[in-house]
C-alpha cells in the first residue's frame, strides 16, 4: 500500500546519489576478467605504459624477497613454485635470473617472467606465521618439508646408485673389520660350520636331558628299595649298642 502511494504521488519521492559500491555492484556482471596473460603483458609492455619488470633470482631458501613500502613495511616472500596460465606448476631454478613484477592491488601472487621476456606464470606469496599460532606453525613446516623432499628428489634418483654403493662399501668394511667370511668359499664355510654346531648343541641336550632321565629313575629305585628294621617288643632298647 505504501509502495502504490510512493509510486502514484511524486511528493513522496526524491533523486538521490548512489554510492561508489552500488555503482559497481550494478555494473560488475558486465565486467570482463583479463586472464592472467593479458594482465602480465600490460605490467611489461613500454606501449601500455613504463615497464615494471625488476631482474631478481631465487635465494638460499628457494624463495624471491620483493620490497614494497606501499604494500607491507617488511620484504615479502614468494614461493620457487610458479602457477602456469595453464594451471600447471612449474619450479624455477635457482641460479637462473627472472623478471618479477608486484602488483600492489593484488599482492596475493608475483607475477614472474623469464630471461626473454615471456610470462612464466604467479608465485603465491608465503605469509607469515604468528609463533604462538600452533597448527599455522605446523602447516609452514610441512609446506617446507614438502618443498625440500621436491628439491631433493631429483638429486636423490640421479644418485641413488652411488648411494646403494656407499652403503654397500660400508657394510664390506665392518665385515672385515669384524672378521666375518668375505669370499663365497669362506661364506659356505661358516655356513656349514653354523650347521654343525647347531646339532652339536642340539645333540649336548639331548644328552643332558637323558642322563637327567636316568639319574632321577634311579634316584626313584632307591628310595623303594630301602628297608628299615624296627625292634621288636622282646629286645630292650638301649641308646648305644657296643659291638
Amino acid at each position: 500500500m505504501i509502495a502504490t502511494a510512493v509510486s502514484a504521488d511524486l511528493r513522496y519521492r526524491r533523486p538521490r546519489k548512489l554510492a561508489p559500491r552500488e555503482v559497481f555492484a550494478r555494473g560488475s556482471a558486465e565486467l570482463i576478467r583479463f586472464p592472467d596473460h593479458v594482465i602480465a603483458l600490460m605490467f611489461a609492455d613500454n606501449r601500455l605504459g613504463e615497464d615494471l619488470r625488476k631482474v631478481r633470482h631465487l635465494n638460499a631458501e628457494g624463495n624471491f624477497e620483493v620490497g614494497n613500502v606501499l604494500v607491507d613495511p617488511e620484504p615479502m616472500r614468494f614461493t620457487g613454485t610458479v602457477t602456469t596460465p595453464h594451471g600447471d606448476e612449474l619450479r624455477l631454478q635457482e641460479r637462473r635470473q627472472y623478471g618479477v613484477v608486484l602488483n600492489p592491488w593484488d599482492a596475493t601472487a608475483l607475477w614472474i617472467y623469464d630471461e626473454r621476456g615471456g610470462f612464466l606464470g604467479t608465485a603465491p606469496r608465503e605469509e607469515r606465521v604468528c609463533p604462538l599460532d600452533t597448527e599455522g606453525v605446523k602447516h609452514m613446516l610441512g609446506v617446507h618439508s614438502h618443498a625440500i623432499a621436491q628439491l631433493t628428489g631429483p638429486l636423490r634418483d640421479r644418485h641413488a646408485n652411488a648411494a646403494r654403493e656407499i652403503v654397500e662399501l660400508q657394510d664390506h668394511n665392518a665385515r672385515v673389520v669384524a672378521g666375518a667370511p668375505m669370499t663365497p668359499l669362506q661364506i659356505e664355510d661358516a655356513r656349514e660350520q653354523a650347521r654343525t654346531d647347531r646339532s652339536a648343541a642340539r645333540l649336548g641336550e639331548a644328552v643332558k636331558k637323558n642322563f637327567s632321565t636316568q639319574k632321577a629313575k634311579a634316584a626313584e629305585c632307591v628310595e623303594t628299595e630301602t628297608w628299615h628294621i624296627a625292634p621288636t617288643s622282646d629286645e630292650p632298647t638301649t641308646k648305644e649298642e657296643t659291638w
